[in-house]
């Protein structure tokens, strides 16, 4: 197996991805990276995203050609990647008894009213269990969505409130949406 001695940076979120210098978008040009002394060749040595619009792709071969510079593209030696992959951080739950007291609050919840007003209220209510539709106390009548995993372990909650008329997500003066974790 050939291993080469410069290749792309592989992607490991935005921060991996810069400034076309050909196209000027930000976020869409990938450096190449020399894998003995893991630096990159020069900013403008790299290959833009935007394969249809910009095309742009500066390869190490044409670099060293253009600075007359000798080229070794074989390495010899076992390759180390730059970027080393980051630890999972350990998963967070919310107790499950802060969603069973929010599912079973008497405060006013808006959502969970206009359900009532499309069916009789065991049926809404029913549905609000089934679904871990709860009630917040960041808005007044605020609706949590509860997303629980296969094991029963809720990951967290979203928040968002309901005209109870419309049955539709209240826009204004601004989006009236927010989120529960631990």
């Amino acid at each position: 197996m050939n291993v080469y001695r410069y290749t792309l940076e592989p992607y490991n979120g935005m921060k991996t991805r810069y400034h076309c210098p050909n196209c000027n978008k930000k976020g869409v040009f990938t450096k190449y990276i020399d894998l003995q002394t893991n630096d990159y060749l020069s900013n403008a040595v790299g290959k833009c995203n935007r394969l249809v619009k910009c095309g742009y792709h500066y390869t190490p071969k044409q670099y060293f050609d253009d600075n007359n510079i000798s080229f070794d593209t074989s390495i010899n030696h076992k390759v180390t990647a730059r970027v080393k992959p980051k630890p999972k951080p350990k998963t967070s739950f919310i107790n499950v008894e802060v969603m069973r007291k929010s599912i079973a609050s008497k405060s006013p919840n808006y959502f969970i009213d206009y359900l009532t007003s499309l069916w009789d209220f065991e049926t809404a209510f029913y549905l609000a269990d089934k679904y871990n539709i709860g009630t917040s106390k960041i808005w007044q009548g605020a609706t949590v969505f509860f997303q629980v995993d296969k094991n029963n372990n809720v990951r967290s909650g979203k928040i968002m409130l309901y005209n109870t008329c419309t049955g539709k997500r209240v826009k204004e003066p601004y989006n009236h949406i927010n989120w529960v974790h631990k």
